[in-house]
């Protein structure tokens, strides 16, 4: 559903890219931009992460209805299947497809947020867009990511960090308090005029 909105708030003169290693949600996904006559988003059926090659990827069974879940890496809890996936950066896409323009970035993949962001290194200093990622410290713990590698990363490349929730946006200082899972919006200083906090 986010991708069609976002495909709404783009227009005809935009672009979005989805990305969904996962066989059958990136076929219903194509199904859901045809039926929306959504011709300027587009599914892409490969993980994104900090490098090229393949990884596992880890769903739900098939007699499960959430593919939603499936991660990078072998979370606890959950009945799973695996399968090789080929996996790539945002900087490669960018510049395979002569992509001038960035952006927005939103990323949820159960762990793999970080190493997609280092995996979009060069494109988020050169466009400095909108990144909107959830931190949660267990799934990240998979990857071998860190809060604090993201923070310095972020400082480094000029952004403001905000925790949002339901539709309103708060700092998140130099000390935060993490619960659960948290959405995240970062936000180049040199735009922070265009947010309302």
């Amino acid at each position: 559903t986010h991708t069609l909105i976002m495909g709404k708030l783009v227009g005809e003169s935009g672009r979005v890219f989805a990305f969904d290693p996962h066989k059958e949600s990136a076929m219903r996904l194509k199904e859901n931009i045809g039926l929306n006559n959504m011709p300027q988003v587009e599914a892409v059926e490969f993980a994104l992460s900090s490098k090229e090659g393949t990884m596992t990827l880890f769903s739900y069974s098939d007699e499960m209805a959430d593919h939603g879940t499936a991660s990078l890496y072998d979370l606890p809890n959950l009945q799973k299947t695996a399968v090789e996936v080929p996996i790539s950066t945002i900087d490669t896409f960018v510049e395979e497809k002569k992509i001038n323009r960035l952006d927005f970035v939103k990323i949820d993949t159960r762990g793999s947020d970080f190493p997609i962001i280092l995996g979009a290194r060069e494109s988020i200093k050169k466009f400095q867009p909108f990144i909107i990622f959830e931190f949660n410290r267990e799934n990240w713990s998979h990857s071998g990511s860190k809060w604090e590698e993201a923070k310095v990363f972020f400082d480094e490349n000029n952004y403001e960090l905000y925790f949002v929730n339901q539709g309103n946006i708060m700092p998140v200082g130099p000390n935060p308090i993490f619960t659960t899972s948290h959405n995240i919006l970062a936000v180049p200083k040199s735009k922070i005029n265009q947010i309302k906090i």
